[in-house]
Protein backbone atom coordinates (compact mmCIF):
# COMPACT_ATOMS: atom_id res chain seq x y z
CA UNK A 1 0.00 0.00 0.00
CA UNK A 2 2.84 2.27 1.13
CA UNK A 3 4.54 1.13 -2.74
CA UNK A 4 1.30 2.31 -4.46
CA UNK A 5 0.97 5.95 -2.49
CA UNK A 6 4.41 6.76 -3.48
CA UNK A 7 4.29 5.70 -6.55
CA UNK A 8 1.85 7.60 -7.14
CA UNK A 9 3.15 11.16 -5.64
CA UNK A 10 6.25 10.43 -7.66
CA UNK A 11 4.33 10.18 -10.57
CA UNK A 12 2.20 13.38 -9.57
CA UNK A 13 5.29 15.42 -9.17
CA UNK A 14 6.80 14.33 -12.46
CA UNK A 15 3.82 14.76 -14.34
CA UNK A 16 3.17 18.09 -12.56
CA UNK A 17 7.05 19.33 -13.98
CA UNK A 18 6.61 18.45 -17.47
CA UNK A 19 3.46 20.19 -17.64
CA UNK A 20 4.91 22.63 -16.55
CA UNK A 21 7.91 23.06 -19.05
CA UNK A 22 5.34 22.46 -21.56
CA UNK A 23 3.11 25.77 -20.77
CA UNK A 24 6.48 27.58 -20.28
CA UNK A 25 7.82 26.19 -23.79
CA UNK A 26 4.03 27.20 -25.42
CA UNK A 27 4.20 30.69 -23.98
CA UNK A 28 7.12 31.71 -25.28
CA UNK A 29 6.07 31.18 -28.99
CA UNK A 30 2.97 33.28 -27.76
CA UNK A 31 4.38 36.28 -26.70
CA UNK A 32 6.21 36.40 -29.70
CA UNK A 33 3.33 36.65 -32.10
CA UNK A 34 1.70 39.47 -29.76
CA UNK A 35 4.61 41.31 -30.01
CA UNK A 36 5.08 40.86 -34.02
CA UNK A 37 1.13 41.81 -33.65
CA UNK A 38 2.09 45.08 -32.02
CA UNK A 39 5.45 45.49 -33.87
CA UNK A 40 2.70 45.41 -37.33
CA UNK A 41 0.45 47.39 -36.25
CA UNK A 42 3.20 50.19 -35.04
CA UNK A 43 4.57 50.31 -38.16
CA UNK A 44 1.44 50.58 -40.08
CA UNK A 45 0.79 47.17 -41.83
CA UNK A 46 -2.19 46.38 -40.08
CA UNK A 47 -4.81 48.52 -38.16
CA UNK A 48 -7.56 48.74 -36.33
CA UNK A 49 -6.55 45.34 -34.01
CA UNK A 50 -9.00 44.52 -31.17
CA UNK A 51 -7.21 43.66 -27.72
CA UNK A 52 -8.99 42.16 -24.62
CA UNK A 53 -6.58 41.42 -22.02
CA UNK A 54 -3.49 42.12 -23.66
CA UNK A 55 -4.50 39.72 -26.45
CA UNK A 56 -4.74 40.73 -29.88
CA UNK A 57 -8.85 39.31 -30.14
CA UNK A 58 -9.47 40.29 -34.20
CA UNK A 59 -7.51 42.33 -36.82
CA UNK A 60 -10.42 44.36 -38.88
CA UNK A 61 -7.71 45.26 -41.49
CA UNK A 62 -4.86 44.63 -43.10
CA UNK A 63 -3.88 46.28 -46.53
CA UNK A 64 -1.47 45.16 -48.97
CA UNK A 65 -0.50 45.85 -52.42
CA UNK A 66 0.30 42.65 -54.50
CA UNK A 67 2.57 43.72 -57.80
CA UNK A 68 3.90 41.02 -60.09
CA UNK A 69 5.35 40.57 -63.47
CA UNK A 70 4.86 37.45 -65.67
CA UNK A 71 5.09 36.08 -69.15
CA UNK A 72 4.14 33.15 -70.89
CA UNK A 73 4.38 31.15 -73.93
CA UNK A 74 3.12 28.32 -75.61
CA UNK A 75 3.74 25.80 -78.59
CA UNK A 76 0.77 24.16 -80.08
CA UNK A 77 0.36 21.16 -82.27
CA UNK A 78 -2.91 20.23 -83.63
CA UNK A 79 -3.11 16.58 -84.14
CA UNK A 80 -5.77 15.02 -86.49
CA UNK A 81 -7.48 11.55 -86.38
CA UNK A 82 -7.15 9.33 -89.44
CA UNK A 83 -10.80 9.38 -91.77
CA UNK A 84 -10.69 5.69 -91.05
CA UNK A 85 -11.40 6.47 -87.31
CA UNK A 86 -14.25 8.74 -87.43
CA UNK A 87 -15.95 5.80 -89.62
CA UNK A 88 -18.77 3.90 -88.36
CA UNK A 89 -19.09 0.06 -89.07
CA UNK A 90 -22.60 -0.78 -91.46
Amino acid sequence: MVGVILGGLINAYFSWRGSKDVRRQAGEPRQTNYQLVRFLEDAGMIQNVDWKNGKPVRIVSAPGIATGRSSASAVADVVRKDNQDNKTES
